[in-house]
């Protein structure tokens, strides 16, 4: 008996698993959106730059 009460989870815990687990995760996913972001706009910043390069449109496609 003291082995199972030993083990059992309080409520409010999560049940097994690190505990920050899910916060670091989340940080990574969010860090690597933020980055495509800033490769996008820094794409977005050059086609402003040169307007003409990217108004290029190839006949044979």
């Amino acid at each position: 008996m003291e082995d199972s009460t030993s083990r059992a989870v309080s409520p409010g815990k999560p049940a097994g698993g690190a505990p920050n687990g899910w916060r670091r995760f989340q940080q990574r996913v969010s860090s690597f959106l933020e980055s495509i972001g800033e490769v996008l706009h820094g794409m977005d910043e050059a086609r402003h730059v040169h307007p003409t390069i990217s108004a290029y449109h190839n006949p044979r496609r």
